[in-house]
């Protein structure tokens, strides 16, 4: 439909504006239309993976997309994204296997769409396929060491309403929920803060920082006395298909 569209507003300003269209237009405007494609995989609770309607095998993502992109120029292609869209059981171990396959190809926007989340009303009926999801975000947590566990926002709303709607029933034959999850209790401050950390704060894209609760800069951080924090705390989130790391220090 999003093509149709474009399509149709091009042709329509070709026509109203014809000494001003030219084949070089042309070209820029169908890469325009081009990079507003994206690219959807499939993962049903079987784990069988679809591109396109089509079957396919993990080891093919790549080479599927990178032949379905070959013919356009690299700023067209940077610009496309990948969906995967996910059944309620799919383990994240199983999504990072299908995003180590993206990342052979030229495409770096990236979205993981958990199709129960996603779809998600608190009004709405809470049904047994909603606490299967809930049950099933749950497991694939609690597979991962401390270190690894980092969370969706959308999928931390999705449990901690889910939650608070079950039944006192519903919650005992449910997963329990962890105390390790961020809405369930305050992350326990760290004391201890390792030459190692301090350099990763320094430096990486991938964090953001606040003093006091306050966001401070990268150049802020630098230019603080280390030997005056008193602790810290992390939260650790995915975003864009990107871990972050929000370091919360206090002084």
């Amino acid at each position: 439909m999003k093509l149709i569209l474009f399509i149709s507003f091009f042709t329509l300003f070709a026509f109203e504006n014809p000494s001003k269209t030219n084949c070089s237009t042309f070209k820029n405007q169908f890469s325009t239309i081009v990079i507003q494609e994206e690219i959807r995989i499939h993962v049903n609770s079987d784990k069988v993976v679809s591109i396109y309607d089509n079957e396919v095998e993990i080891e093919e993502i790549s080479k599927i997309i990178n032949d379905k992109i070959g013919r356009y120029d690299d700023e067209s292609a940077l610009s496309m994204n990948v969906s995967i869209v996910v059944d309620a059981i799919v383990s994240e171990d199983y999504i990072n296997q299908i995003k180590e396959q993206i990342k052979k190809t030229p495409i770096r926007l990236v979205n993981v769409q958990r199709s129960i989340v996603e779809n998600y009303s608190p009004n709405g009926q809470l049904t047994e396929q909603l606490i299967n999801q809930y049950n099933s975000l749950i497991k694939n947590w609690n597979e991962l060491d401390d270190s690894q566990r980092y969370y969706r926002q959308i999928e931390l709303n999705f449990v901690e309403s889910v939650n608070q709607r079950m039944s006192l029933r519903q919650k005992l034959k449910a997963e329990r929920l962890p105390g390790y999850l961020p809405f369930v209790a305050h992350p326990q401050p760290q004391t201890e803060i390792s030459q190692q950390q301090i350099e990763k704060w320094s430096k990486s894209s991938n964090v953001r920082l606040f003093l006091n609760k306050k966001n401070i800069s990268q150049t802020e951080f630098n230019e603080l006395n280390k030997s005056e924090i008193k602790s810290y705390y992390l939260i650790k989130l995915i975003e864009n298909e990107e871990k972050i790391q929000e370091v919360y220090l206090q002084n």
